[in-house]
């Protein structure tokens, strides 16, 4: 009897490691992040798309510069919470930042949503938020406008990369150009070239009451 007591007990702290085992990893699994093309509700902080880890160029916002992109195919579409974008203005200069709804051409329309800016604009990465999220359709292009304050030009940093980093969900992309105000009329640049920026945010469930644009 005391010979099957000793089995048991030398039997369950050989098992304890390998239990433990188990129970980490099932709570790294839940932890993990998605993979890029897997769209998870209630996840704010998921990258919808970005091409932050693209080469740098720099260019001028003058009176307006705009760039286009295109949501996945989620059936219940996804909220916008936070546009990332990364300004090389020595002057540390501000700019606005909107999404708007994009026309077939790419070009930004009048029906637009401003973001809440940072509260510096100190060159490097700014942060744009969407005050309680901004509902997108799925498979809609939409367009993220910046216009200078005042007379000040401010530089951003883009890219003349058209990929996206490996981090984006699928079916997103950034549109290969982006276009500029000419005096109220929108032009596509003459080369390939489109903003740095890192769009967040999260998949829609089913049922979702927030206003889309």
């Amino acid at each position: 009897m005391l010979a099957l007591w000793s089995v048991c007990t030398d039997s369950t702290t050989l098992l304890r490691p390998a239990l433990s085992s188990l129970a980490l990893a099932a709570v790294l699994l839940v932890l993990a992040p998605g993979r890029a093309g897997v769209a998870e509700a209630g996840r704010f902080d998921l990258v919808l798309v970005t091409n932050m880890g693209q080469g740098k160029v720099s260019a001028n916002v003058g009176s307006g510069l705009a760039q286009a992109f295109t949501t996945g195919s989620h059936v219940t579409g996804y909220t916008l919470t936070q546009i990332q974008i990364e300004s090389n203005d020595a002057e540390g200069d501000d700019f606005t930042m909107q999404v708007c709804v994009a026309d077939s051409n790419e070009e930004p329309t009048s029906d637009c949503t401003v973001l809440t800016g940072p509260d510096s604009f100190a060159r490097g990465r700014l942060t744009f938020t969407a005050l309680g999220g901004l509902n997108l359709q799925a498979a809609t292009t939409y367009s993220v406008l910046l216009r200078t304050v005042g007379s000040e030009n401010v530089a951003i940093w883009t890219t003349g990369a058209t990929a996206e980093d490996d981090r984006s969900l699928g079916g997103w992309s950034l549109r290969d150009r982006m276009h500029w105000d000419d005096n109220g009329t929108w032009r596509g640049v003459s080369t390939r070239r489109i903003f740095r920026l890192s769009i967040r945010g999260e998949a829609n469930a089913e049922g979702s009451d927030l206003i889309s644009t």
